[in-house]
């Protein structure tokens, strides 16, 4: 299935060993986030070495670097394509990802059943929720690694605040366009109270409830300034913004931007 950049398949691997090599660098780099469905398989990526992925675990791959997938019996897996761009935009572009992404990793469980259920439902025909799809996976990937390389780096430091607050921040950036995405939602996905939740927030001289806001308001510029969504009115901008209706539309583009949704899409 094709979101714009992103790819994502399920694959049906035989009893065996299948090889993946680099691909022509004509199809683009990708990273690729490899999730197990029923079955462990092993990775091979040099002479001597394999991680072995469980099924309810997740793989950090590329298809740059040649590997192998080794499993003892037929399983099913689901692979996510995205440009490897995006590593660019990590917090440490050279940091090299583990084969096994930790198991404690805020999204990787959110994730996982997420792009099953795309492969369960099959792609969206519609242009804005395949759109919106795309902007949700990428969001997800880079949340990832964000908070991969900020577990190393909070993990050295020894905040738990930080390390709330980068794991927060990696849920919201990936799921604010729920409308039922609140602070008491994000606490218990993360298994802390809420207060715990408002005083890493704190620490940051920020709130739960602002950056949702904020992350939600992002959204709703970008298909207001965008000239391909100019026949959605303001209520379906703020039902895919994660808003639950115009006039929490208008509040929080109003308190953010100064200015009324419309005046937004006039002057884009």
């Amino acid at each position: 299935m094709e979101f714009g950049s992103v790819f994502i398949a399920k694959t049906s691997l035989m009893a065996g060993v299948t090889p993946a090599k680099p691909v022509d660098q004509r199809y683009g780099r990708n990273l690729h986030l490899l999730f197990p469905i029923d079955g462990g398989i092993i990775v091979r990526s040099a002479p001597g070495t394999q991680d072995l992925v469980g099924r309810s675990d997740m793989a950090w791959l590329n298809n740059w670097t040649p590997y192998s997938l080794y499993v003892a019996t037929p399983c099913q897996a689901v692979s996510v394509f995205v440009p490897d761009r995006i590593l660019g935009e990590s917090a440490d572009p050279t940091y090299r990802l583990p084969i096994i992404a930790s198991r404690d990793l805020s999204l990787r469980n959110p994730v996982r059943e997420f792009v099953r259920s795309l492969t369960n439902d099959g792609a969206p025909t519609d242009r804005l929720p395949a759109y919106l799809v795309e902007k949700l996976i990428l969001e997800m990937t880079l949340s990832l690694l964000l908070e991969t390389q900020g577990m190393r780096k909070i993990s050295a430091s020894s905040s738990v605040e930080q390390s709330l607050y980068a794991r927060a921040m990696a849920y919201i950036a990936a799921y604010k366009t729920d409308p039922d995405l609140t602070p008491g939602k994000v606490a218990s996905t993360m298994n802390i109270s809420v207060r715990q939740l408002q005083r890493a927030f704190a620490a940051q001289d920020s709130s739960v409830n602002d950056e949702i806001r904020q992350h939600r308001v992002d959204t709703a510029v970008g298909l207001l300034s965008d000239p391909a969504y100019r026949h959605l009115d303001l209520g379906q901008i703020a039902q895919y913004a994660g808003f639950g209706g115009r006039a929490d539309l208008r509040r929080a583009i109003a308190a953010v931007h100064g200015c009324t949704p419309t005046q937004l899409r006039v002057s884009a």
